[in-house]
């Protein structure tokens, strides 16, 4: 059980940015501390975003909802199109 932690995204991520911290810090800083804190604020969010899909196919629950178009308007609503032209009509109320 252990070993497939290793293999985790969320922890290779996060050892690759200590990484690079630490090298950054070790060869004299070439790395402003400003690029490193956005470098850090986009890992951070992948860590906790990639968490929450996790969590969500741990529980069963579809990552991203699927809605068809079909599905948000019937059929005899919407605007006319003309598709000759690619003109959509708007009724006028």
């Amino acid at each position: 059980m252990f070993p497939a932690k290793l293999k985790s995204r969320k922890l290779i991520i996060g050892i690759v940015a200590a990484i690079c911290i630490v090298v950054n810090d070790a060869i004299g800083k070439p790395v402003s501390d400003e690029a490193v804190y956005a470098a850090l604020g986009v890992l951070s969010a992948y860590i906790l975003a990639q968490g929450v899909a996790d969590h969500g196919a741990a529980i069963g629950a579809p990552v991203v909802p699927v809605v068809e178009p079909a599905m948000l308007v019937e059929e005899d609503e919407g605007p006319e199109v003309d598709e000759d032209k690619g003109l959509v009509r708007l009724e006028e109320e």
